[in-house]
C-alpha cells in the first residue's frame, strides 16, 4: 500500500479511537473518497453510532462526498434514528427524500440478475468460496458457519426469484426472529444488529457484518424493534456480476443434505 494510503488508514483509525468532530472533516472526506461501498459503509455505521458522528456523517453526505444512499442502510438508519436531533433528522430527510425509490431500482435490480442468472451459467464452486468468504459470518450451511442469520440448508427450494429477493431485497421477507433491534444505551451509544438474550443479565447484538457486541442489561436504555432485516442490501455492490452468478449457482445446490463449506 501507498505511503500516502497508510497514513490516511492511520488518520481514520486514530479519528475513530476519538470522540468524532467535525476538526476530523477533511480526514473522512479523503477516506470516503476513495472507499469502497462496504469500506463507506462500515465507516457510516461507526459515525452514526452517536451524535456528534451523526452531523460529520450527514455534512459528508450534504457535500457530495459520501453517498446518501448510505441513510437506507438499515443499520445506519436505525442508529441514525437513535441519536439524531430533530433538526439532523429533518436534513437527513430531505437528503434520503432526494434520492429515487428503492424498491424500483431493486425491482429493476432483481429483474436484471434474473435475466443474466438465465443466460450465463456459473461456478458453484467459486459460488462456495465466495459464501464462505462473504456469508459464512453470518448463515450456516451443514453446520458450518455463525447462526446469527436463517440456516440455508434446503434454500435452494425457494427458486431463483425468492433467492434474488433474498439477496438483493433482504427485508422484505424477514422473519421476526431475524429483524434488526437498535440498542440505545445510557451513555447515548447506538448499537443495531440481531439481538439475543444471554446469561447474567446481558444481551448481544450482533451486526450485519457478524460483529458481536456484548453488554450488560443494566447498561440498556432503550429497545426499538424495526421490521428490517441486518443482512446487508448491497450486495450487488460488493460481488461483480461473475461473482453474484456464482453465489446463486452454489445456493442452488443446496439441498437439505448439503455438505460442509470447505
Amino acid at each position: 500500500m501507498p505511503e500516502a494510503e497508510l497514513q490516511l488508514v492511520a488518520g481514520v483509525r486514530a479519528a475513530f479511537d476519538q470522540a468524532v468532530t467535525a476538526d476530523t472533516g477533511e480526514l473522512l472526506k479523503a477516506a470516503f473518497h476513495g472507499a469502497t461501498a462496504v469500506e463507506q459503509q462500515q465507516m457510516a455505521e461507526r459515525l452514526a453510532a452517536d451524535n456528534p458522528g451523526a452531523v460529520v456523517l450527514t455534512g459528508l453526505i450534504e457535500s457530495g462526498h459520501a453517498s446518501a444512499r448510505l441513510l437506507q442502510r438499515p443499520s445506519i438508519q436505525l442508529r441514525l434514528q437513535a441519536v439524531a436531533g430533530a433538526e439532523l433528522q429533518q436534513r437527513l430527510a430531505e437528503l434520503v427524500a432526494q434520492l429515487p425509490e428503492e424498491s424500483v431500482e431493486t425491482d429493476r435490480l432483481i429483474q436484471e440478475r434474473s435475466q443474466l442468472i438465465a443466460q450465463k451459467s456459473g461456478s458453484a464452486d467459486a459460488g462456495r468460496e465466495l459464501f464462505r468468504r462473504n456469508c459464512q459470518i453470518c448463515h450456516q450451511v451443514a453446520g458450518e458457519g455463525r447462526q446469527v442469520g436463517p440456516n440455508l440448508d434446503g434454500v435452494a427450494s425457494r427458486g431463483v426469484q425468492r433467492l434474488l429477493e433474498d439477496i438483493l431485497a433482504p427485508s422484505r421477507n424477514v422473519d421476526v426472529a431475524f429483524r434488526t433491534t437498535t440498542i440505545v444505551t445510557r451513555d447515548g451509544q447506538a448499537i443495531s444488529g440481531l439481538l439475543k438474550e444471554l446469561e447474567g443479565e446481558r444481551v448481544s447484538v450482533t451486526d450485519s457484518q457478524g460483529r458481536e457486541t456484548i453488554l450488560p442489561v443494566a447498561d440498556v436504555e432503550e429497545r426499538r424493534l424495526s421490521a428490517s432485516s441486518p443482512m446487508p442490501a448491497n450486495v450487488s455492490e460488493i460481488l461483480t456480476s461473475e461473482q453474484f452468478v456464482d453465489l446463486v449457482s452454489y445456493l442452488q445446490t443446496l439441498s437439505r443434505q448439503s455438505e460442509p463449506v470447505q
